[in-house]
């Protein structure tokens, strides 16, 4: 109506119920919001929830030489890392408008990138677990191999989504790979506490 001034800006809260799922430590949830007028929609970047196991502690135990690659590699630099590339991807789409097509191939093939380099260290990870595996009977190790392996599997399909210039579709197996990691990290962790 006449005299009202529109609102450029606009602030809200959201409470997750995250009791009602049934959420494991290493579970992730996604989010992000969307707000439109008359006029535009605009998007907010993409957030996570990570489920961590509620009043647990962890104590980081004495890592041999041997070892010390991987404990830095199980613990959180996976993730870390696949959190980086689907964030990367969900800017790529939701801003694919303000790059010149230059600078947006050279991005996607810079995430692409990044994601096959991820994958062939979660691989390489993987495969050392897994020689050890061999030798120790632990359901925690177990776990943490298979979800490892559940990742790299998530992998392929986002590097090759990404690699055909297909960020969107990218997205699902980015997330899904995230997943596994947290998961196999949280299985790290006990692992971590019962040595």
């Amino acid at each position: 109506s006449p005299g009202i001034t529109p609102s450029r800006s606009m602030a809200a809260t959201h409470n997750f119920f995250l009791e009602e799922f049934k959420l494991e430590p290493g579970d992730l949830i996604s989010y992000f919001a969307t707000a439109s007028d008359v006029r535009s929609l605009t998007t907010s970047d993409i957030y996570f929830l990570e489920i961590r196991p509620f009043g647990k502690q962890y104590s980081q135990r004495q890592v041999s030489q041997g070892s010390e690659a991987d404990a830095s590699a199980a613990d959180t630099v996976l993730s870390i890392r696949q959190k980086e590339i689907l964030a990367a991807t969900w800017r790529l789409i939701r801003d694919r408008k303000t790059f010149r097509e230059d600078e947006y191939q050279s991005n996607l093939k810079l995430v692409t990138a990044q994601q096959y380099k991820l994958q062939q260290q979660t691989q390489t990870l993987s495969e050392r677990i897994q020689r050890r595996a061999l030798t120790i009977r632990d359901k925690d190790i177990q776990k943490l191999s298979e979800n490892l392996i559940k990742a790299i599997a998530s992998m392929s399909p986002a590097g090759l989504f990404l690699s055909a210039r297909k960020p969107a579709e990218a997205v699902t197996p980015e997330q899904g790979s995230l997943q596994y990691l947290l998961r196999a990290e949280a299985y790290y962790k006990q692992v971590q506490v019962a040595y």
